[in-house]
C-alpha cells in the first residue's frame, strides 16, 4: 500500500507535534528531583553511607540510621542524644565514622560534670549501632586529671575528642584529635592520638607549626593521613607504622 503525499505530510506533522512526549523517553524520569528523607525536625550535621545504609548525626540530638536508604523505613535512633535518659546517652555526637560493621562516635557533654567525665570520649559499635562500648583506654592517662578549674568554671580535661578516623585497610588502627581550647587563663593543647588493636591510645607528636587540629582525613589511594588546622595542611605517610616507631 502506497501512502499519498498528503497522508505522509499528516504523519510527519503528528510526530513533530506529539512525538517527543508520546514516543520519547519518560520526561519525568529524566528530571532531577529532591527526595525528602526525613529528620526534618533536627539539625543534621554529618552523614556517612555504607552499603546503602545511611547514618546521620544531629549534634546533641544523637545518631540515626536509615536502612538501605529506603524512605519507607523509619529512621532508627542509635543513641547519643543530649536529653536521653539511657545510661550512656547524655551528650551529643561530635564526629563519627562508619566502616563495615564498625561505627565510631566521638561524643562529649559540653558542661563540666560527672556525667561529662564518665561519658565523653570515643564509643565503638561492632554491629552498626545495635550495641556500644567505650573506647577511651589511654585517653584519660594522656590528658591527665578528669577535671580542672579555670576561675569559677570547671572543665573536663580528659577524652575530649573532636575528630576521629580509622584506616580502612587496618580496621583496628584509629586516629583521634582535639582542637586547642583557649580559656580565660589557660588553654587545652591540641593533641593527636593513635590506637592499634587492643592497645591503649597513645599521644603522637604533631608537626611543628600546627597549633590546633581541625580535621583528619585518610586517603586510601596515597595511604596517607591528612591533618588540617591552624598552621596549615600536613600529610602523614604510612600511618600504620606510627606505633612501631
Amino acid at each position: 500500500m502506497v501512502c499519498s503525499k498528503k497522508r505522509r505530510t499528516y504523519i510527519i506533522f503528528f510526530v513533530l507535534l506529539f512525538g517527543c512526549d508520546t514516543f520519547g523517553p519518560d520526561k519525568e524520569n529524566n528530571e532531577s528531583k529532591w527526595v525528602n528523607l526525613g529528620l526534618n525536625h533536627m539539625d543534621a550535621e554529618d552523614i556517612q553511607i555504607y552499603e546503602g545504609n545511611i547514618f546521620v548525626s544531629a549534634g546533641d540530638s544523637g545518631l540515626y540510621k536509615l536502612e538501605k536508604g529506603n524512605i519507607e523505613n523509619e529512621w532508627r535512633y542509635l543513641g547519643f542524644a543530649k536529653d536521653d535518659a539511657s545510661d550512656f546517652n547524655l551528650f551529643g555526637v561530635v564526629d563519627f565514622k562508619v566502616w563495615k560493621e564498625k561505627v565510631l562516635v566521638s561524643a562529649h557533654q559540653k558542661r563540666g560534670s560527672e556525667a561529662a567525665a564518665a561519658y565523653s570520649g570515643i564509643w565503638i559499635s561492632n554491629d552498626q549501632g545495635d550495641t556500644w562500648n567505650p573506647l577511651d583506654n589511654g585517653l584519660r592517662d594522656n590528658n591527665g586529671d578528669e577535671f580542672f578549674q579555670d576561675g569559677q568554671l570547671q572543665f573536663v580535661d580528659s577524652i575530649y575528642v573532636d575528630e576521629i578516623t580509622l584506616i580502612p585497610n587496618e580496621e583496628d588502627l584509629i586516629f583521634a584529635s582535639n582542637k586547642r581550647v583557649d580559656l580565660p587563663s589557660t588553654s587545652i593543647p591540641s593533641q593527636l592520638y593513635v590506637k592499634m588493636g587492643e592497645n591503649a591510645f597513645i599521644t603522637i607528636q604533631i608537626p611543628d607549626g600546627l597549633t590546633s587540629i581541625r580535621k583528619l582525613l585518610f586517603d586510601e589511594i596515597t595511604n596517607s593521613l591528612y591533618v588540617l588546622g591552624e598552621g596549615g595542611v600536613f600529610r602523614l605517610e604510612n600511618p600504620e607504622l606510627v606505633q612501631s616507631q
